[in-house]
């Protein structure tokens, strides 16, 4: 099995080859035998984008799973490893889906508790907006997608700091040679963004994933251990700007030519970090060219 399937179910991987009208029954069978909701408390269930009307489909995607608790789901891999990822981290998802449903509908909550109790709601954020300015879809929405479909998730046992600093700084030959021996034991990489694990199908060299790290004490077996961590990070105040990038052809185990050093040598996949605006500053400190 490749990495990038690290933490899912094997019964669950296997829906993925089945024929799409059982791959949708298998998939609700176990939505209900597991008791999954949508954010809004509704029984979840995945049916077939055809089925849907033309007021459903006016409601918008995210809007539509918030009140009904239903995902329209195309004979697409792209849609089988989303509905995959529901059901392997059903309160990320419906966290995610909440507050880009409190976006879309204005119901000014901020968001539901990780708790699989639906009643139990959070206060919005002070200050925090979910909205762009004349129809423009906003920072918290743009942030909400880019974990939906992009997300990794670090749990670190160890050192998560000098990971932070190295995820940073762009330090590649550090965090991939140096610190090798790390991934797998002392950080252990969860594949949450569907289109991420679609890329993975046919792996190249320049995949990318955004990344956010959770500190756990013990070694991580399943989304079922990382779950409720990850939903505890989703917040109203999400931003992309705190997702890390993260080159994942690097990582050990992932691809078979990174055993060679030379493979971390190649500027337009292991990019080095650019410099803060305030970094650049002309001769004398000045920030300022001649004249």
């Amino acid at each position: 099995m490749q990495p990038w399937w690290s933490g899912f179910r094997s019964e669950l991987l296997g829906l993925l080859d089945e024929p799409f009208e059982s791959f949708l029954e298998k998939a609700n069978g176990f939505a209900e035998a597991h008791g999954l909701t949508s954010s809004r408390g509704h029984g979840l269930q995945f049916v077939t984008q055809d089925k849907l009307s033309a007021q459903d489909r006016a409601m918008g995607y995210e809007a539509f799973i918030a009140q009904t608790g239903t995902v329209p789901t195309r004979d697409l891999r792209h849609d089988r490893l989303n509905a995959l990822v529901w059901l392997s981290a059903s309160q990320s998802k419906r966290r995610l889906n909440f507050l880009h449903g409190d976006a879309v509908l204005g119901s000014g909550l901020g968001g539901q508790t990780c708790d699989t109790n639906p009643t139990k709601q959070l206060t919005r954020a002070k200050g925090a907006s979910t909205r762009g300015g004349r129809g423009g879809r906003g920072a918290l929405r743009d942030a909400l997608t880019l974990l939906d479909e992009n997300l990794m998730v670090i749990a670190c046992r160890t050192e998560g700091p000098e990971l932070k600093a190295l995820l940073e700084g762009h330090d590649w030959q550090a965090l991939f040679w140096q610190f090798r021996a790390h991934w797998h034991n002392q950080w252990q990489p969860f594949v949450f963004g569907h289109a991420l694990l679609e890329k993975l199908d046919a792996p190249f060299k320049a995949i990318t994933a955004h990344c956010l790290l959770l500190y756990v004490h013990k070694p991580v077996a399943s989304w079922q251990d990382l779950d409720e961590m990850l939903c505890a990070q989703i917040g109203p105040d999400l931003r992309s700007s705190q997702l890390l990038a993260l080159p994942v052809m690097g990582l050990a185990g992932w691809c078979p030519e990174n055993t060679r050093r030379d493979f971390y040598f190649d500027p337009k996949v292991f990019r080095p970090r650019r410099p803060l605006a305030a970094e650049v500053e002309a001769p004398g400190g000045l920030g300022q060219g001649p004249g």
